[in-house]
């Protein structure tokens, strides 16, 4: 995993990516990780979400720009704390504040996660909370925290159905912190501009992987079905057929999003969030 693929999408000069980063790093979660281990593509995948939420709303700051050549140079493993205790699932709720000192230059934060995938491996911590003590709960910001920043109290065992292969506690978050650790950029934009629609697209392209798999062993089945029994067609083969084609069309319809979500990043972030494949079925991409 830590064979520079961790840094895929930092940019190779302050202003943009590289060409073609990540349609590179969305093969890699798919035809590389996902596979052969669904567990780890998943993993990969989220702390390529917290990376590049980072690349492209926070290279306006100097702490943000410094920590991604760290991020280069060390390769650390950045998990994602969205959930909370208390407000249903919601990513776009928090009941957690940013707390700044009496100066402002200080921060403490506090949360009850209901799941942290990979949080005890994990070297750092993109965090979701409110601005601050006054702010609303939609009126939230993005917090990286620093292994040496915070503490984590395991407060369950992880359920591993349906948390998608990853090793997800709860845990209570208690951390300490620079303010120019915040990220200044409403989370709300973020989150419609970059988390979902790249969450969405490497998720489809780990399931494709994970897919391509299973279709590698039904093909090795039909045709030792076929060796077994020379010159008749085997029962299966029928149904192996639709199913390649239906991966087929799988695969087309992610790539037709992913190129279509990068024509829109390059032609201006606001209109990132109208991507086509959020309004696609659900039995389309996954």
């Amino acid at each position: 995993m830590r064979s520079n693929l961790l840094v895929c999408l930092v940019p190779t000069c302050q202003k943009a990516l590289a060409v073609g980063g990540l349609v590179c790093m969305s093969y890699v979660a798919s035809a590389r990780r996902g596979r052969h281990c669904t567990t780890s593509a998943m993993i990969f995948a989220m702390h390529q979400i917290q990376v590049i939420t980072i690349v492209h709303h926070a290279m306006d700051s100097e702490w943000f720009r410094a920590y991604l050549a760290d991020l280069a140079r060390y390769q650390y493993l950045i998990a994602s704390v969205t959930s909370e205790v208390g407000v249903g699932g919601e990513m776009r709720t928090s009941r957690c504040a940013v707390e700044a000192d009496a100066d402002g230059r200080v921060f403490k934060l506090i949360k009850d996660a209901t799941t942290i995938s990979c949080g005890a491996q994990a070297d750092d911590l993109l965090v979701s909370a409110r601005k601050g003590l006054q702010a609303s709960g939609n009126d939230q910001v993005l917090v990286l925290v620093r292994k040496t920043d915070y503490t984590l109290e395991k407060k369950g065992v992880w359920n591993s159905m349906g948390m998608r292969g990853t090793c997800s506690p709860p845990f209570l978050m208690t951390s300490r912190g620079e303010m120019n650790q915040v990220m200044t950029v409403p989370f709300s934009d973020m989150a419609a501009q970059t988390v979902v629609p790249v969450s969405h697209l490497l998720w489809a392209h780990t399931w494709t992987g994970n897919v391509t798999a299973a279709a590698n062993k039904a093909a090795a089945f039909v045709r030792g079905q076929a060796r077994a029994n020379p010159g008749a067609v085997p029962p299966t083969a029928l149904r192996l057929a639709e199913l390649s084609s239906m991966l087929q069309r799988l695969r087309t319809s992610i790539g037709d999003c992913l190129t279509e979500y990068e024509f829109l990043r390059s032609s201006g972030v606001e209109g990132a969030e109208n991507c086509r494949l959020w309004d696609m079925p659900s039995r389309s991409i996954i």
